[in-house]
């Protein structure tokens, strides 16, 4: 659009257990602490619900640092190119939660995701501005 941009931290493999220092979540996480808004990749073709994988990996944020919950977030249904059929995500849309999807195979929902971040990291700013000069 008019060529915002914004920085974006990868969180590698967080996994169950990731808060109480498993694998290599809590030298990642610390990475987060500053940021505005959270995208969760949740790959809906894994074994667990969309939900129930949205449910432990907030879980493992409230355990390492509870305020990090509080956070904008977006959840992001990744690998759309393998899907058959739409994942239910009905009970975290009901929970206000805003759910995208994307293919990085073939780009699909890539450049709505872009614009709904780049928007979000704005409404961030405005607000970090606000609190700032209050």
């Amino acid at each position: 659009g008019d060529y915002k941009s914004f920085v974006m931290a990868d969180i590698p493999g967080l996994i169950e257990g990731a808060s109480a220092g498993k694998g290599l979540g809590a030298r990642f996480l610390r990475h987060i602490e500053r940021t505005g808004l959270l995208l969760y990749l949740i790959d809906p073709s894994a074994e667990q619900p969309v939900e129930e994988q949205f449910s432990v990996l907030k879980g493992e944020l409230a355990s390492y640092a509870g305020y990090l919950t509080g956070r904008e977030l977006l959840i992001v249904l990744t690998k759309r190119d393998a899907w058959t059929t739409m994942p239910d995500t009905s009970a975290l849309e009901e929970q206000g939660h805003s759910v995208m999807s994307i293919s990085a195979v073939t780009g699909q929902g890539v450049e709505q995701l872009l614009l709904a971040v780049g928007n979000a990291v704005e409404q961030f700013k405005r607000r970090r501005a606000a609190e700032e000069t209050s």
